[in-house]
């Protein structure tokens, strides 16, 4: 059976997001034919989800880790990290590419934003975009409760 992951969705033709992957979710994963999963969160993947992309040749590239810090709870996105993986975003050769962080709204979502102020989309339709995502997590997490 296949089952998306939480908070998964298709950005653009070729680009995906998620929050972190768990085991169900890998025979969905699987069938993209993923190349390269961006973890932008500094949480380290599970020994599962590693040995899964390795399986499938996928390139594992952990943006999150470069930005932690120790000491320090929380800590927005930096310049550095955002260009690194618009860069890897705007490259087809990474395509398909999986965006993942532990929520799959906060990372993710602000890296999409960044893009789709690149595409040009008004600031209302990427704020009604990432509203739309956040309430619909809520509601699963509602629902699981």
């Amino acid at each position: 059976m296949l089952v998306p992951p939480d908070g998964f969705g298709i950005v653009e033709q070729g680009i995906y997001r998620s929050n972190a992957l768990q085991p169900d979710n890998f025979e969905y994963i699987r069938s993209l034919k993923i190349k390269t999963a961006i973890v932008l969160s500094p949480e380290a993947p599970t020994r599962a989800v590693l040995t899964f992309l390795e399986e499938n040749n996928t390139k594992l590239i952990h943006l999150g880790l470069k930005a932690w810090r120790p000491g320090v709870d929380w800590r927005p996105m930096s310049d550095e990290l955002v260009k690194q993986a618009l860069q890897l975003i705007l490259n087809s050769q990474t395509h398909p590419l999986l965006l993942l962080c532990t929520s799959g709204i906060h990372h993710t979502g602000t890296l999409i934003g960044c893009l789709r102020k690149m595409q040009r989309w008004n600031f209302n339709s990427i704020v009604e975009e990432v509203f739309i995502l956040f309430h619909f997590k809520e509601e699963e997490e509602e629902e699981k409760n």
